[in-house]
């Protein structure tokens, strides 16, 4: 399940839009909104949030209170191809610093990622070997 799937469907606007007209704060709300939703539906699923809930303390807490969480950690260098892979170029677009930025977010986020129950290395590792670690895990 998508978490920005029904962050979107809630709001009526694609994530992007939801930032341009009405900034992070509202963002935030909704994020809040949808999870709770979802949490409340009680049902067994594999929840894929975004990188930056773990920067929302409400969040966070409702995932670690009434989930089991997994960090899918990987190096800057990983995120970076991944990004390009799947052809999204607008956080390097025009932005000499974009890589550099991504290295402060995540050794910034790092701390807070580590409160996740679960950390599963997945630079250098085929997408198969991720799979079996996180049903490993739970």
């Amino acid at each position: 399940v998508e978490l920005d799937a029904h962050i979107e469907a809630l709001a009526g606007l694609s994530l992007a839009e939801i930032f341009a007209i009405h900034g992070e704060p509202h963002y935030r709300r909704v994020e809040e909104e949808a999870l709770s939703a979802l949490i409340e539906e009680r049902r067994e699923c594999v929840l894929a949030t975004g990188g930056s809930i773990v920067a929302h303390d409400k969040c966070w807490q409702l995932l670690r209170d009434n989930a089991r969480t997994i960090w899918l950690r990987a190096e800057a260098q990983d995120h970076w191809d991944r990004v390009i892979a799947q052809g999204d170029h607008r956080p390097m677009d025009k932005n000499p610093q974009a890589f550099a930025q991504l290295q402060a977010l995540l050794k910034a986020r790092e701390v807070l990622y580590a409160d996740a129950e679960v950390v599963i290395e997945t630079s250098q590792q085929p997408l198969s070997g991720v799979v079996d670690a996180v049903i490993d895990a739970l």
